[in-house]
């Protein structure tokens, strides 16, 4: 469905037609992606071993079609990794490729970078791309978040407070990396979280189930209620966020005793009102249905 929406967007919106910049090098990819202010596309593929790139590079990496749809504001390097070079071969790739982390989980692969050589967005496995259209959509998609990004990175330096918080947080939304050095420039606009952005960025649903779970192993049953409705006081939580809290309310009720089930079921029919369809809201219906079936509402 993601993808799906992807390509409406870049099926409505008019292409804007221009041919990348190539590299044969990683170094002469960052020194042109620093020059023209682009992102570097990489493709690492094997020629003597890796059958999907090889289709890939000659059906669609190759064709002029393919590459006019990128636009001009990216640099193009392809790497081809052998399984057995000889010398010459050995000696050319290592040359190609000083200064860039090569070993990946699987090939091929396809991954952007930003001018400065940090990995935004990868395609490999299961997600590699096989069609020029999903490439395309793909890559563009990815290039777009990251202009984003990088917008309201530079909107943040001009602003203070609850405005600056709110920009770093739209600038961690785009998902184009930098998630880490966001938070610390959040922690510092806002150390208190009065914007409660940092604990939309910070909160983690299932370290918070794991935390609450760490308690009740000790018997600490009260503390890891005041423990959870501690988190469920900060300001901005999402939807999810709020689930994976009363999930872990539920479990610590439930393994409380047979004294708060009642407890447990509130919990837990709660977490599946606030997303019926979702996976945590799910869990939660059928947890409800098997420790506390007499009090569980049928769907």
């Amino acid at each position: 469905m993601r993808f799906l929406m992807i390509l409406i967007n870049l099926l409505i919106v008019p292409i804007v037609m221009g041919t990348p910049q190539s590299a044969k090098s990683w170094k002469e990819a960052i020194a042109l992606a620093q020059k023209s202010h682009s992102s570097i596309l990489l493709f690492v593929h094997g020629s003597d071993w890796n059958r999907l790139g090889e289709k890939f590079r000659v059906k669609i990496w190759e064709k002029e079609n393919f590459q006019s749809q990128l636009g001009d504001d990216l640099v193009m390097l392809g790497v081809d990794f052998l399984e057995s070079p000889d010398q010459k071969q050995k000696k050319s790739f290592e040359s190609a490729t000083k200064g860039l982390k090569i070993k990946f989980r699987s090939y091929p692969v396809l991954a952007l970078y930003d001018s400065s050589g940090k990995m935004y967005a990868s395609w490999l496995g299961a997600d590699f791309p096989l069609m020029t259209s999903q490439t395309v959509a793909l890559i563009t998609h990815e290039m777009d978040q990251k202009k984003k990004q990088d917008a309201y990175l530079e909107e943040a330096k001009q602003l203070k407070g609850v405005k600056k918080a709110q920009a770093l947080y739209l600038a961690a939304e785009a998902q184009s990396g930098k998630r880490t050095e966001i938070i610390k420039l959040l922690k510092i606009c806002d150390p208190d979280n009065k914007s409660g952005y940092l604990s939309l960025l910070e909160f983690d649903g299932r370290k918070a189930l794991k935390h609450a779970n760490s308690l009740v192993k000790k018997k600490k049953f009260a503390e890891a209620i005041a423990w959870l409705d501690a988190q469920w006081a900060q300001p901005k939580l999402n939807t999810e966020q709020k689930q994976w809290i009363l999930a872990a309310k539920g479990n610590v009720y439930r393994r409380w005793g047979t004294g708060h089930l009642r407890e447990m079921d509130q919990a837990f029919m709660a977490a599946y009102r606030l997303d019926p369809e979702s996976i945590v809201g799910k869990a939660c219906f059928r947890l409800n249905q098997k420790f506390s079936p007499e009090r569980s509402p049928k769907k």
